[in-house]
């Protein structure tokens, strides 16, 4: 699997979930010519008549194909260890599927040159406790086998802008997350197969959709003047 067949079925799970690529801006993708890295960040916009307003939403998604990975995926498993080794002791166990962190942000923010006063504090504190606890449910730290982190998520983030007259103004909010999505190995034994990662992606995008839709749900709670 390389650089190009990854992004391809991220599209496709983001399609899937309803969550439409803008064209004709789609993706902005990057090479870092010092180590031919490869990065990629996509932000998908939340719709046009939010429930949530003056609030709008997007969703940033982002992640980097090193140059290890694509080093990798020029070759076999086999032929990797072959060269890294020598023609001895290749087996399933001296290799371990490679991951790939995804990092995920849904923002709401106002427009450019327009404030919202800042919730009285017990009803902010409130619902910043709820919404994050919500979000912290649909995109939760998770753990691997090995006890590992393979996902994690950071409560709510605010963005507050002192006007000259002291009062403070809500500009943005922002709710972080990872995951990391492990990649199939590609083997020269035809009956070495690892899973492909649709299912895992699929998910991945299913649960940024649901995240998109609770701090919506919540924003929209907020603007009205009640706890979500």
């Amino acid at each position: 699997m390389n650089y190009q067949e990854f992004r391809d079925l991220l599209h496709d799970a983001l399609r899937t979930a309803h969550l439409q690529i803008p064209y004709p801006i789609g993706p902005t993708e990057r090479i870092n010519l010092r180590d031919m890295s490869r990065s990629y960040e996509l932000v998908v916009y939340g719709g046009l008549q939010p429930k949530c307003e003056p609030f709008h939403l997007t969703a940033g998604i982002t992640w980097d194909w090193d140059a290890t990975l694509s080093a990798r995926y020029a070759t076999t498993e086999e032929d990797m260890l072959m060269l890294i080794f020598g023609d001895f002791g290749i087996h399933d166990e001296d290799t371990v599927p490679p991951r790939l962190r995804m990092d995920v942000c849904v923002s709401a923010g106002v427009p450019y040159g327009t404030v919202y006063p800042m919730p009285v504090f017990v009803q902010w504190q409130r619902w910043v406790r709820q919404v994050s606890d919500e979000l912290q449910l649909i995109l939760p730290t998770g753990y691997d086998e090995d006890d590992g982190i393979c996902a994690y998520s950071d409560p709510i983030q605010a963005s507050v802008k002192l006007l000259e007259d002291g009062r403070l103004n809500l500009e943005s909010m922002t709710f972080k997350a990872w995951q990391a999505i492990k990649l199939p190995r590609q083997w020269d034994d035809p009956e070495k197969r690892d899973p492909s990662p649709v299912d895992e992606l699929q998910d991945f995008a299913s649960r940024i959709a649901s995240a998109m839709s609770a701090m919506e749900n919540g924003l929209a709670h907020l603007v009205k003047g009640k706890a979500p």
